[in-house]
């Protein structure tokens, strides 16, 4: 039996959230569109944490119809204190943002954003979502559009499309079997993170401190009803944190935030409960190549701190799906270019903020920042890119009103 080949006008490689948008922004406006994924259920098998949605994510997902269902799924975030090594305090509050279309962030499981955005994809006819599916590897070339050979459940299958968007991540293989290099920025400073349960009228904010040593130690409230104690840790002091056991760790988390000590004694015994995250800039030379194009982490690796992975995903999703659209009513135009140019400036503005940032590397590229760190971000945290938010009130429209 021969291979089996479909047609897609938009083939995306990973159904993450910023896949699935991508996806149902397509398929609402009648574009045929194959979601590929290795996993056999999408709301499983991927991280368990809960990532802040900024407010320009909520309101694209209000204006997507899907966030009243999830926001009781939340836990919102209304501030973030910051205090620099000599105790001073700086606050960055959303509802005092002047254009911030909503006085919160909100930390959300990701499974809960993949439930609803699998089920609604499924509702779009002129969409197909491939699990327990892998990539083998590209067909066709650059100049004449690359299509894809896939394996789905040990059977071979060629999908032919118009686009391939490749949205699998930071180290994307799409990425690689395309061709298209990178650079790689590595922060040597690991994110050590401690869950615990969230103490009843916990305030909706983020709490940031030095401790004696200069290092990042932030408190978070989470969804499920838990706490995120992150330690932006010195490499060498970490290592020997790690030699000498949990209690060295509880004990270090507790001198830079003492209202820890009772919480960390009854709820941090073991390393099992200790999260130990390595984070890196990723920038590829470029956004696409030919008709395939790069979407998410697999266009930007960031850094955790200020929380906009997901959020700059989501945002990439947006103008490519607004590109795309225009595009098949207008096919002279070139989207891939157009995205690039409007994304990649505004992503790698925020990737250079990260890397000078000493508290998140030994060796930042600029002198180390001793105060204002969200101070430097609020604008990305609370507003975005200016270019992006008009377009989510045109994913509410039908085909027929839409007008650009």
């Amino acid at each position: 039996m021969g291979d089996e080949t479909m047609r897609a006008d938009c083939c995306i490689v990973g159904a993450g959230p910023a896949g699935l948008v991508l996806a149902l922004l397509l398929a609402r406006r009648g574009q045929r569109v194959t979601v590929v994924d290795r996993r056999q259920h999408l709301a499983e098998g991927g991280p368990s944490h809960a990532p802040f949605l900024s407010p320009p994510s909520l309101d694209l997902l209000g204006h997507m119809g899907l966030l009243d269902t999830l926001e009781p799924y939340g836990q919102p975030l209304r501030q973030i204190w910051e205090y620099d090594p000599r105790g001073g305090r700086t606050t960055l509050d959303y509802a005092s943002v002047p254009g911030c279309t909503r006085p919160y962030a909100l930390s959300l499981p990701l499974r809960a954003l993949a439930a609803a955005l699998e089920e609604a994809l499924l509702k779009e006819p002129t969409a197909r979502i491939m699990t327990g599916t892998s990539v083998r590897g590209l067909t066709g070339e650059a100049d004449t559009g690359y299509g894809l050979d896939l394996l789905r459940n040990d059977v071979p299958v060629r999908v032919l499309s118009r686009y391939v968007i490749g949205s699998d991540g930071k180290f994307s293989a799409l990425r690689e079997m395309a061709g298209i290099g990178t650079q790689v920025f590595a922060f040597d400073r690991p994110a050590v993170m401690v869950e615990l349960p969230l103490p009843v009228g916990a305030p909706e904010r983020i709490t940031a401190y030095r401790d004696v040593h200069g290092a990042l130690v932030a408190t978070m409230p989470v969804a499920e009803g838990k706490l995120t104690v992150l330690w932006a840790a010195d490499p060498d002091a970490y290592a020997q944190i790690k030699e000498s056991g949990v209690g060295a760790l509880r004990r270090r988390l507790a001198r830079a935030v003492p209202a820890l000590t009772t919480p960390l004694t009854a709820h941090l015994s073991s390393w099992d409960q200790v999260m130990e995250v390595r984070h890196h800039v990723v920038r590829p030379e470029r956004w696409y190549r030919g008709n395939l194009g790069l979407l998410g982490d697999s266009a930007h690796g960031v850094h955790s701190f200020g929380a906009q992975g997901l959020n700059l995903a989501l945002a990439d999703a947006v103008v490519l799906a607004d590109l795309l659209n225009s595009t098949a009513k207008n096919p002279t135009a070139d989207p891939l270019a157009a995205y690039e140019a409007i994304r990649r400036p505004y992503v790698e503005h925020f990737q250079e903020l990260q890397t000078q940032l000493g508290v998140l590397s030994s060796n930042p590229r600029q002198p180390v920042r001793d105060t204002g760190m969200y101070a430097a971000i609020a604008e990305v945290m609370t507003l975005g890119q200016p270019e992006v938010t008009p377009l989510h009130a045109l994913v509410t429209t039908t085909p027929q009103t839409t007008t650009r």
